[in-house]
């Protein structure tokens, strides 16, 4: 039954072979004009996520709720703090312009008159209780040291706390350096108030400045800076929350265009650009660039393999034919069924090369055989389509269901390039089973009989051809224990290398090993990934303030995490609203 089902289908083929040509050309202009009107191309990042995955999900509503999670970072670099400091303020006002639209906001700078003014609020309770306690204190240095008349007043009261102390003969306790630097603060913060600087304020902050490397992030004038200060930071939040790789683009080549105005007035200051925008840019537009390129590649280079395998030019340009007529179906269907490429799908042009010109490739062998044994035209397309439909059939259906199986990852890039490559392969192996049969019986009939008998020699002559038969058969029937054995133990050895802890192949987490190497935006990357600044975060979202100081204090214990922040670090709960903070503000 099956065979007579084929014989009647390629009866078919061989009698509608024009009409099945016409129609196969008058569906790619109708797919692909649907596909140059209507289909688009999403270049978004958040597009490949898919909203039934919880963490995808959670990323997204974070996104709409707060805007871009990536920003664009501009390091400068340079010997002189203060030519980093005025060329970022010289940026910042050229980027401020944005005649385009294409920022939200800058952050280079910390106010810290603010958190001078408002030192209380910045307190914790725990902080502004002890400091309550040292106040209250009659002997206390806080206290002293806004009761005293003069400076001789002060000096006279850490002289009394030193002999008292020696008196005691107790010995110093802990960091004793570290303790007389701190009975000193007030002092220099005496220094402050006789250049013009607000005393009780300062007073107030030095607790929240008494730690470095709390403040290594900001430099004195409240400029960001890593801890080495060897390089400042500008944080570029784009408009775009979507990470869209086009708009990520445009910011990208606007924020580049205004820095050679800058390097005129500071030539010794070194501006370099990374950040999520500038590392998608870069990454996008090469990989675009390359899989154009690829595709081309891949097009031609099987077509001159074809051509070169067969020793002819005319079947195997019907074959490739029938391979773009197949494309734009994929892309007319791709159209109707998604509406949309992205960044991952727009790979599926490359798989279908490959596997359709396989298919191309028996269809061709096979009916030249064939027309060798001495069959017409038509006996020798439907000895062809009897003969090749199991075998391209069952790898079609293979094929397409290992595409087809993707669709179950979450990841919504991964599974839309699984139904685009799936269906693709379908309509391959329909193209090469319907339409090329078809054109070879339209190419062949009229033509010259002693055409259709060509040499069917391998491109490395018929004597190899021959003896490489032979040496396979010869292999498989004489020596197969020794071939199983020879597996075996490649499949075993490999295992090994695989498992191996000392041997195996490490997985490779890091990220940056997947841009393109060599460019600006992976280069700055790598530096701040050293320091404290460095631009790799994770997200966490939480319910409530307990909630997210679980989650603060449980990461802290990690040793991949090198910092945490939350909003209940700058803003306690009850900070410049409990009894404590208001006794303390009455006692100074």
């Amino acid at each position: 039954m099956r065979e007579r089902f084929l014989k009647n289908y390629a009866a078919w083929v061989v009698a509608h072979a024009k009409a099945i040509v016409i129609g196969a050309f008058i569906v790619s202009a109708l797919a692909l004009s649907i596909s140059l009107l209507f289909l688009k191309t999403q270049t978004g990042i958040l597009d490949l996520y898919s909203e039934q995955e919880p963490v995808a999900r959670g990323f997204l509503e974070y996104v709409n709720k707060f805007g871009a999670a990536e920003t664009l970072v501009i390091v400068f670099e340079g010997d002189d703090e203060n030519a980093r400091r005025e060329a970022m303020e010289s940026l910042a006002a050229r980027l401020n312009k944005d005649p385009h639209h294409y920022i939200n906001d800058l952050l280079y700078k910390i106010d810290l008159q603010l958190f001078k003014e408002h030192a209380f609020q910045f307190m914790k309770e725990s902080d502004a209780l002890e400091l309550l306690k040292e106040v209250r204190r009659p002997d206390g240095g806080v206290r002293m040291f806004f009761e005293a008349t003069d400076f001789n007043d002060y000096i006279s009261f850490i002289n009394r706390s030193i002999e008292s102390g020696m008196k005691s003969g107790k010995l110093p306790q802990g960091d004793v350096a570290a303790e007389f630097n701190k009975g000193l603060t007030p002092l220099f913060l005496l220094r402050d108030f006789l250049n013009g600087q607000d005393l009780k304020a300062e007073a107030m902050t030095t607790r929240l400045q008494g730690d470095p490397s709390e403040r290594a992030t900001v430099d004195d004038l409240g400029y960001l800076r890593t801890e080495d200060g060897k390089m400042h930071i500008m944080l570029v939040r784009p408009v775009d929350p979507k990470q869209d790789y086009k708009l990520a683009k445009q910011l990208v080549e606007y924020v580049r265009a205004q820095i050679p105005a800058i390097y005129e007035t500071f030539p010794d200051v070194k501006i370099g650009v990374t950040g999520g925008p500038a590392l998608n840019n870069d990454q996008f537009e090469i990989s675009e660039k390359d899989m154009t390129l690829a595709s081309i590649f891949a097009f031609f280079s099987t077509g001159v393999i074809f051509i070169l395998a067969f020793k002819s030019f005319g079947r195997p340009f019907l074959g490739l034919l029938t391979l773009a007529l197949s494309l734009t179906w994929a892309f007319g269907l791709t159209t109707v069924t998604v509406g949309h490429l992205n960044l991952f799908s727009l790979a599926f042009v490359v798989i279908l090369v490959g596997q359709g010109t396989y298919y191309g490739v028996h269809v061709v062998s096979r009916y030249e055989e064939e027309l060798l044994k001495g069959h017409d035209v038509s006996t020798a397309i439907q000895n062809t389509i009897t003969h090749i439909f199991g075998n391209i059939t069952t790898s079609t259906i293979t094929t397409a269901a290992a595409f087809f199986a993707t669709m179950l990852v979450p990841l919504k890039g991964f599974a839309e390039l699984g139904w685009i490559a799936g269906t693709g392969i379908l309509l391959s192996s329909l193209g090469m089973q319907m339409v090329l049969p078809a054109f070879l019986c339209i190419y062949d009939r009229n033509g010259p009989r002693g055409n259709l008998k060509r040499s069917k020699s391998s491109i490395f002559g018929a004597n190899f051809h021959q003896w490489w038969i032979g040496f396979c058969k010869n292999l498989i029937t004489r020596r197969a224990p020794y071939l199983i054995a020879f597996v075996l133990a490649l499949t075993l050895w490999g295992a090994y290398l695989f498992f191996s802890p000392r041997h195996g192949i490490p997985f490779d987490s890091n990220l940056l090993n997947l841009q393109a190497k060599g460019t600006e935006a992976v280069e700055y990357e790598k530096k701040l990934i050293e320091t404290s600044l460095s631009p790799r975060a994770g997200i966490f979202l939480a319910s409530g303030p307990e909630e997210a100081r679980q989650i603060a204090e449980k990461s802290k214990l990690l040793s991949s995490v090198q910092r945490v922040e939350w909003v209940g670090e700058v803003l306690p709960e009850g900070s410049g609203q409990s009894q404590t903070h208001t006794r303390l503000r009455n006692a100074i």
